[in-house]
């Protein structure tokens, strides 16, 4: 017997074509035979008609037990992974601050982080505005949370940026640096974007439960 869906096989059932003389064998086999290959026929085109239903049905079952994900979670994904990029951004600019700000030598050496800090904090502001947010459970208000955070921050780095190059234009060295005018409005500033950012983590922690992704502290954002 040819071994099934091997189509070499099937070429030794298949009757002589239209002109081909069968065999005759003793004791009347030319009726025999004649039986056997129409039976034999009947069996090729019942596989084969067999063969014909699988192949036309097969594909689409197959296809019809293969889970996929629907669109909108692929959607909800891409918008959880994005709004996770701007918030960890937030870590990295923060990391260009100085750690010390007593002497005025401190704040001088300062000024080139503060103006680094300035230049991320512009960045995240215009990526948070451009997110897609439509997928995302309360997406909408996590997003303009974000914007207002942002904005209250690039304004208190802006005040710490002109804070700094104030004392660096005093030449104060190592006495205590001053503080002026525009250190009190960094801190107001600074004090106006907490709030915000609180309400930034607490509108990401659920989506960020749902899609895997980090937590952030609200003072490292």
């Amino acid at each position: 017997m040819p071994s099934p869906g091997y189509p070499g096989g099937w070429d030794q059932a298949v009757p002589p074509g239209a002109g081909g003389t069968a065999v005759p064998s003793p004791g009347g086999g030319m009726g025999r035979n004649r039986v056997l290959l129409l039976g034999g026929g009947a069996l090729v085109a019942v596989v084969l008609a067999g063969g014909l239903v699988v192949a036309l049905t097969g594909g689409s079952a197959d296809k019809a037990h293969t889970p996929q994900q629907k669109p909108g979670a692929e959607g909800a994904a891409r918008q959880a992974a994005a709004v996770d990029q701007v918030l960890k951004s937030g870590q990295t600019a923060r990391g260009h601050l100085p750690s010390r700000l007593r002497t005025c030598d401190d704040v001088t050496a300062g000024v080139a982080g503060f103006q680094q800090v300035v230049r991320d904090r512009q960045q995240e502001l215009s990526q948070a505005k451009g997110l897609k947010v439509d997928r995302l459970p309360d997406g909408s208000r996590l997003r303009q949370s974000m914007i207002g955070a942002y904005q209250s921050s690039l304004k208190a780095d802006r005040a710490y940026l002109a804070w700094a190059q104030g004392v660096r234009a005093r030449r104060c060295g190592g006495r205590v640096a001053p503080l002026t005018a525009a250190y009190k409005n960094a801190i107001a500033a600074n004090d106006k974007a907490g709030p915000a950012k609180r309400q930034v983590i607490a509108l990401w922690k659920p989506i960020a439960s749902s899609h895997a992704l980090p937590t952030y502290a609200w003072n490292r954002l």
